[in-house]
């Protein structure tokens, strides 16, 4: 017996050394599995994480294209109106040129038959508003700024602007300083577009 106890003990042995191995074999491969496991696991939480990131970008991105958007349609639309404002303006100057070229057409027009009429005309007394005064006088020429009268001491070139404001008016002429201010309205240094 004690000489079967030796074999016996060392095929357990044996056996039991075996078993151990593929039982520790079995662990290391299951420890290197889970290791692998592991590792992938923790590759696809960072691709997860940077994939978050980017879809979160993409949207940060697309929220402010969408917000450019809208500010550059709100842009667009007041450009649009400015432009509108501008066209209004541009045609409200061509209708008041338009006015203007009339009413000085207009007031020319009265002025010329004024002079026309005044012409000829005869004056017992005129004082001018430097005082000078002027007997028997009749207006001999008009033109835009002055009047020539032939009185009893000769003839004499005086300014419209100094005539009476009663003789400029009895003869139409006080329309003259008007027509200066509208001719200068439409003088090239007055800028109204056409």
């Amino acid at each position: 017996m004690n000489k079967l106890i030796v074999p016996v003990a060392v095929l357990l042995f044996i056996i039991l050394g075996t078993f151990c191995l593929s039982y520790f074999d079995k662990v290391d491969r299951a420890n290197t599995e889970f290791q692998h496991a592991k590792l992938l696991t923790e590759q696809a939480q960072e691709s997860l994480l940077a994939r978050h990131q980017m879809l979160d970008h993409r949207n940060r991105v697309q929220s402010g294209h969408l917000a450019n958007r809208d500010a550059l349609r709100l842009a667009e639309a007041r450009f649009a109106s400015a432009e509108q404002k501008q066209l209004d303006i541009l045609h409200r100057k061509r209708q008041i040129k338009a006015e203007l070229d009339r009413l000085a057409m207009t007031l020319t027009d009265a002025i010329e038959t004024a002079k026309r009429r005044a012409l000829g005309t005869e004056h017992l007394a005129i004082e001018l508003r430097n005082g000078k005064k002027l007997a028997d006088a009749r207006f001999r020429k008009i033109d835009e700024s002055s009047v020539s009268i032939v009185h009893s001491d000769g003839i004499s070139s005086v300014p419209l602007a100094e005539l009476p404001d009663k003789l400029q008016s009895e003869l139409g002429l006080d329309g003259t300083a008007t027509l200066a201010a509208l001719k200068k309205l439409q003088s090239p240094t007055t800028r109204i577009d056409p």
